[in-house]
C-alpha cells in the first residue's frame, strides 16, 4: 500500500476491525511508530468504548510507545489492553519486555511466562523468558526457555536466529558439513559445498547447528520439566 492509501485508510471512520489490524500491519512493516501513536490515538477517541477492539488498539498504542522509548506508558497501555482482552498472549510479552527495561525482571518472568502459556509455540516469548531468568541466575529455567525457543523458532525468524547464536559457541567445520548432510544428504559432498548455501539454507543450518548445541547443554545439566 502506497502512503497516500494509507493516509486516507487511517482517515476513515469508523474502521472496521480488519482495517484496523491492516493499518498496524502496514504502520508495523513500515516501522513508523510515531505515525501509529498518533493513528491508534484518534482511533481510540472514535472507537466504541464498550467494544473489545479497544484492547487491540490499546496493544497497538503500547507497541509504539515502547519502540518510542516511552517505557512507563507502553507498560500502562499494555496492562490496560490485558484488563480488556486477558486471553491476548502477544500484550503479556509487551509488557514482560516493558518490565525488562524498567528493571523489574521478576514481573517480567511473570508476564513471559503468562504469554508463553497462552502461545507456546511463540519462540520470542520463551527467549524473553529465558533471559530474564539468566538475569536472576536461574540458571535451569534460563536453559529450558531457550531449549523451546530453539525448538519453535523457524528458520525465518533471523533476529531471533542471530540472538541466540551470541549465547552460544561455535561448531566447527567438520560438524557442520554433518549437519548439513542430515538435512540435504549427498547434495552436501564436502567442505566447500557450505560456502554456496543460500540465505535461507544457511539460517536453516545454523537453526539445526544451535538444536545441537542444546541437546548438548541439556545432557550437562538437568533441566526443569
Amino acid at each position: 500500500m502506497n502512503i497516500i492509501a494509507l493516509a486516507e485508510l487511517i482517515r476513515q471512520r469508523p474502521l472496521t476491525s480488519t482495517q484496523l489490524h491492516h493499518v498496524a500491519e502496514e504502520l508495523e512493516s513500515r516501522a513508523d511508530w510515531t505515525l501509529m501513536k498518533q493513528a491508534f490515538l484518534s482511533f481510540r477517541v472514535d472507537a466504541n468504548p464498550a467494544s473489545k477492539i479497544i484492547g487491540f488498539i490499546d496493544y497497538k498504542l503500547a507497541q509504539a510507545c515502547f519502540h518510542c522509548g516511552e517505557t512507563k506508558e507502553a507498560e500502562a497501555l499494555a496492562r490496560q489492553a490485558i484488563q480488556i482482552e486477558p486471553g491476548f498472549p502477544y500484550a503479556y510479552h509487551l509488557l514482560g519486555k516493558c518490565y525488562t527495561l524498567l528493571d523489574q525482571h521478576s514481573k517480567a518472568i511473570e508476564a513471559h511466562q503468562r504469554c508463553c502459556d497462552l502461545a507456546p509455540s511463540f519462540a520470542w516469548g520463551w527467549y524473553e523468558l529465558a533471559q530474564n531468568h539468566r538475569h536472576l541466575h536461574h540458571w535451569d529455567h534460563a536453559r529450558y526457555g531457550l531449549i523451546r525457543a530453539i525448538h519453535c523458532c523457524t528458520a525465518n525468524e533471523s533476529e531471533l536466529i542471530q540472538q541466540i547464536q551470541a549465547t552460544q559457541t561455535s561448531v566447527d567445520e567438520g560438524e557442520r558439513l554433518e549437519i548439513a548432510k542430515t538435512i540435504w544428504g549427498d547434495r552436501m559432498n564436502g567442505i566447500p559445498a557450505l560456502n554456496g548455501l543460500s540465505e535461507s539454507d544457511h539460517a536453516l543450518l545454523q537453526l539445526e547447528q544451535f538444536k545441537r548445541q542444546i541437546d548438548r547443554l541439556a545432557e550437562d545439566f538437568e533441566v526443569p520439566a
